[in-house]
């Protein structure tokens, strides 16, 4: 199923050089964004950029802090993709909620937030969800949501219109 639906899933988690070059294109711009004086992060992820997101979440160190971690018609509920994911055992699919994940509290009326993932139930790349029973402390840390998008199950602009994930994006952005 991977090799046929999600052949760059598959190709970023088995190529380590692919791998080690889109992380370090990550790591770079992350870097730029530190050395400007930003340490408070909102990072938004879709498909298998959130993927990416993960491992390079997974990797960041205690200078940084993830306010907030959108993830969008995302294959992390298959457990191929968390065998091969970093901050965990190899070939097992028990991986943490990335310890990075430092939530700002949440506005009234609404709930802290740590990772909010969006999800299509037609979005094949997001087959397998909720995330949250997935991850370790997934059900303290981890929001699923799930949407409707009216263009395309797969659509980043459907996702992150809906008011469900563009709400508490605006929340984090507004408090810092």
């Amino acid at each position: 199923l991977i090799q046929q639906f999600l052949r760059d899933v598959a190709y970023y988690l088995e190529d380590d050089r692919m791998r080690a070059a889109v992380q370090k294109v990550v790591a770079d711009a992350i870097g730029r964004a530190v050395a400007d004086g930003h340490h408070d992060l909102v990072v938004i992820a879709h498909s298998l950029g959130s993927i990416v997101a993960y491992d390079t979440c997974s990797d960041f160190t205690a200078s940084i802090r993830v306010r907030l971690l959108v993830t969008a018609g995302s294959p992390l509920g298959y457990p191929i993709v968390r065998r091969n994911l970093r901050g965990g055992t190899e070939g097992v699919d028990d991986r943490p909620v990335p310890a990075v994940l430092d939530p700002i509290p949440g506005t009234p009326g609404r709930d802290r937030v740590w990772w909010l993932n969006a999800f299509d139930v037609l979005d094949v790349v997001a087959l397998v969800h909720p995330l949250a029973s997935r991850f370790s402390d997934g059900g303290q840390r981890i929001r699923d949501e799930r949407t409707f998008n009216p263009t395309s199950p797969h659509s980043v602009a459907d996702y992150l219109s809906d008011p469900d994930v563009a709400g508490p994006i605006g929340d984090v952005l507004a408090h810092g």
